[in-house]
């Protein structure tokens, strides 16, 4: 394995990591999207979901589930997010 493949790979651990939750429902969303998603996203995607892990749970949440308008930047991977468990 190259530097640069460990190094994603580190960096995919923490992501995946970080998508623990407290709220049970952005819990188990982001638990689904990883599981399929998540070694499969480009470098933007994975930067978009960096940022969007730093939101607090009932904010993610309120973006998933169309409650709050999003960021263009974050519009595609939400939508994704909610596809994922099939609430779009």
């Amino acid at each position: 394995m190259t530097g640069q493949e460990e190094e994603e790979t580190r960096e995919l651990e923490r992501l995946r990591w970080r998508s623990r939750r407290g709220l049970l429902e952005t819990d188990v969303l982001l638990q689904r999207f990883v599981n399929r998603h998540l070694a499969g996203l480009e470098r933007e995607e994975r930067d978009c979901y960096a940022e969007l892990l730093a939101l607090d749970d009932n904010t993610l949440l309120d973006y998933v589930l169309g409650r709050k308008p999003v960021k263009l930047r974050w519009q595609g991977l939400i939508r994704r997010i909610g596809e994922t468990d099939g609430m779009s």
